[in-house]
């Protein structure tokens, strides 16, 4: 896996220029907006789409054939991915979160640091569930079906959440003991709950990917 990891950072430093555009974007926004979740949200999203871009790298001019034929298993080639995606995403989340927080964005009270902290550790949580629910939906489909299948996956999700807040009407059920229940975990709980469900949501995301490498035909 190691190999397998070097290879996809020479090929992301071959798109450095990129890269350095990504942070001097990010840059900008920084000291040009007060909403600075925002920035964490999009150093975290962009930073996973731009490394998920070694899996086209990888299905460009027929490369999977080969990389099968080396020494590594099909398993070790997902645990890579995934490797490289979670630990680039953690990372760009956690330095927009620092410089945030270092230059008054989050808030300047020292009091409120703890919060905007944990603040940015859910945004990176849910930032980093959306890319590990992405891997196995581009490796099924390639680079290009990949980005269909998002768009009609994110339009059930938001169909079903349609119906589930008319039904909600419908029925005339009071969702106000669970707004209670998770404004009573306080900032602390909903973190835990959003590491969880980031680690779950991993989980589940590596166990699909790897059954569909396990059965893809290359």
């Amino acid at each position: 896996m190691k190999g397998l990891l070097i290879k996809d950072c020479k090929l992301l430093l071959q798109q450095k220029k990129f890269l350095i555009m990504l942070v001097l974007c990010a840059g900008f926004l920084m000291f040009n907006t007060e909403d600075s979740t925002f920035l964490i949200g999009y150093a975290t999203i962009l930073m996973g789409i731009f490394v998920m871009g070694t899996i086209s790298y990888d299905e460009f001019d027929n490369g999977y054939p080969f990389l099968f034929s080396l020494p590594i298993s099909r398993r070790d080639y997902v645990l890579s991915k995934y490797v490289l995606c979670i630990a680039s995403t953690l990372s760009a989340g956690i330095v927009a979160t620092v410089l945030s927080v270092l230059l008054g964005n989050l808030g300047a009270e020292s009091a409120n640091l703890g919060d905007s902290i944990m603040a940015g550790m859910i945004i990176i949580a849910v930032c980093t569930m959306i890319i590990v629910i992405y891997i196995p939906v581009m490796v099924k489909y390639g680079s290009e079906k990949s980005k269909i299948a998002m768009f009609v996956l994110a339009a059930v999700v938001g169909g079903i959440g349609v119906i589930c807040t008319k039904l909600q009407e419908f029925l005339s059920m009071d969702m106000t003991p669970l707004a209670s229940a998770l404004s009573n975990l306080g900032n602390a709980g909903l973190t835990l709950l959003a590491v969880a469900g980031c680690v779950v949501m991993t989980g589940i995301s590596f166990g699909i990917c790897v059954r569909i490498v396990m059965k893809k035909e290359f």
